[in-house]
């Protein structure tokens, strides 16, 4: 642009398609992978004389992600759930995958950044500052995994009599694992903010220092249409009550996805570069500590926007597994779910709910930490490094990782009146 700016443009795109699941049983069981995505960047160098310069980036990205039955409608008039052996050598799985495939997985994740990095020279210092914004958007597809059903007689006598042997109940029976969903969009966003500074100082000819400080904010992720549910507090701190109602245990309709994050993450940071032997010897002495951090993972939204009362999950057992006999697993599944909808709705307990309906199977609940913390680690690393010749060196060296804190697993509840955590 001038001889004290560069400006650098690139665009790319592409699209993929996939056999993502290939069926042992029938290709009626196939699913693909749908991938499109495109990139763009603008980088803007500026030169402030021979001792400074500024580099400015705009970037963006949308990656879309689908996975999906190649014909779900074919697939469910075929076999209109999924059917599991868990007797090893049996039967192969019925059904394939489309306990999620045929209602389709994926999200699309536009995403746009801004950042500067200014650098200058004064002296024995090269000073260096900078600040960079991402913000994310995740538009996954509705919860609707499992809504077509997974069923797993948990022996081959239990297959044989329909699902449950009457002589012997408590060991040969059928599970059925079963969702319903009222959701018709998950929006989420969230962004991440931070700064730097670095000071890298040439303390002697042979010794050379660094020095540097980030600041980084990742925002609690939100659901724009408030799809999001969660316990009233952490598991081990919430009311076990089971005279609570429903409805006052379970926080529906919520924007956040958790209760607290991490506000402000310090990261500081030290290098050293030492030739022991002076600037005309190869030999370099390098080290350097430093503490860095993981985002917490885009899935941990699905978990809290997967969750009831906008999807209820059930695992139900004891009765046949056909759908159409006058009792059944699925029928259990279904009526637990409407009791579940009828009582939460009424502020409901779930002794009430019981009473409605005896054979009534809670659903399943997430929570998560009172305070969700970013993963930390810290670093170190010390390298020698020595050179013989042009064309050869020799480097030996160790570096160490310590996680200080991640504790970020989502908890599996199937009872409000459980004292543990079934997972």
């Amino acid at each position: 642009m001038s001889k004290n700016d560069r400006a650098f443009l690139r665009l790319q795109y592409e699209h993929g398609r996939s056999a993502f699941y290939t069926d042992p049983i029938s290709p009626v069981f196939d699913a693909d992978s749908n991938q499109p995505w495109w990139q763009g960047q603008v980088i803007e160098t500026h030169m402030f004389g021979s001792s400074a310069a500024s580099q400015f980036l705009v970037a963006g990205t949308d990656v879309s992600f689908s996975y999906r039955a190649k014909n779900p409608s074919l697939a469910l008039s075929t076999f209109p759930a999924v059917l599991n052996f868990f007797v090893p050598s049996a039967f192969t799985t019925l059904g394939g995958v489309d306990w999620w495939a045929i209602v389709g997985a994926g999200h699309g994740n536009p995403q746009y950044q801004f950042s500067e990095d200014v650098v200058k020279t004064w002296r024995t210092h090269k000073f260096g500052f900078g600040a960079n914004f991402v913000r994310t958007s995740w538009n996954a597809v509705p919860a609707r995994v499992n809504t077509i059903g997974q069923l797993s007689p948990q022996t081959l006598d239990a297959f044989y009599q329909g699902g449950v042997d009457p002589a012997s109940p408590s060991s040969d029976f059928t599970v059925l694992t079963q969702a319903f969903s009222s959701q018709t969009s998950r929006p989420f966003s969230f962004f991440n903010l931070a700064l730097y500074a670095q000071d890298e100082w040439h303390a002697r000819s042979t010794v050379t220092l660094t020095l540097a400080l980030r600041a980084e904010h990742y925002s609690n992720p939100v659901c724009q249409n408030r799809c999001l549910a969660r316990l009233a507090g952490p598991f081990e701190a919430v009311s076990h009550d089971p005279n609570q109602p429903y409805d006052q245990a379970i926080l529906s309709n919520q924007k956040q996805a958790f209760e607290h994050v991490d506000n402000i993450l310090w990261s500081p940071r030290f290098g050293f570069a030492w030739q022991p032997f002076g600037v005309s010897h190869s030999s370099v002495l390098r080290g350097g500590f430093g503490i860095f951090y993981d985002p917490l993972p885009n899935g941990m939204l699905d978990p809290f926007s997967s969750s009831t009362p906008t999807y209820n999950s059930y695992t139900v057992s004891g009765n046949n597994l056909t759908p159409n006999e006058k009792t059944s697993l699925f029928k259990d599944a279904a009526a637990s779910n409407q009791a579940f909808l009828n009582g939460f709705a009424a502020g409901q307990t779930l002794a009430q709910i019981q009473a409605a309906i005896a054979n009534f199977f809670p659903p399943a609940i997430n929570t998560a930490a009172t305070t969700m913390h970013t993963p930390r680690y810290q670093r170190w690393s010390v390298q020698w490094q020595q050179a013989f010749g042009a064309d050869t060196s020799l480097s030996i060296g160790c570096s160490i990782q310590l996680q200080w804190r991640g504790h970020f697993v989502p908890t599996s509840v199937h009872a409000l009146d459980q004292r543990h955590a079934s997972g």
